[in-house]
């Protein structure tokens, strides 16, 4: 029960931060802000979040990738990316995604996704979701 409030509590707080990026970008955006946001997610958690995305950031689109090495659809253009908790290929797709400005975590603290490549990254934020699991961590 806890691991799914805990799941629950995770997708609620990327919606957050989904929101909250596309306001920044808003903001700073000379002449209006009218694109989408692309930001890519494990296809294990795409469909759920893509649904619930929309309910909250209507600008940004949500796009599946896989754990695999095969390319990724709209690499190029994507500007965030979600590590869902087993995700391993993240810090490629940051290092190799020319746009990527944001890296999001569904783990307590960022020490975990903090490679070389992530670290090299010009001008990237990194959120993660460890107001979730302050709850689940005190008991």
């Amino acid at each position: 029960m806890i691991i799914a409030a805990a799941a629950q509590n995770v997708k609620e707080l990327f919606l957050r931060q989904v929101a909250a990026q596309q306001e920044i970008g808003r903001i700073f955006c000379r002449g209006g802000y009218s694109h989408t946001m692309i930001i890519l997610v494990s296809q294990e958690i795409h469909e759920e979040f893509s649904e619930a995305a929309r309910q909250v950031a209507p600008q940004a689109e949500l796009l599946p990738y896989d754990e695999g090495d095969g390319p990724v659809d709209s690499l190029e253009q994507a500007q965030g990316v979600l590590r869902w908790v087993s995700g391993k290929r993240f810090s490629d797709l940051v290092a190799q995604g020319p746009q990527v400005r944001w890296l999001h975590t569904a783990s307590a603290g960022v020490d975990s996704v903090l490679t070389p490549a992530v670290r090299a990254k010009a001008n990237l934020t990194v959120t993660d979701s460890g107001p979730t699991f302050e709850i689940a961590i005190s008991e």
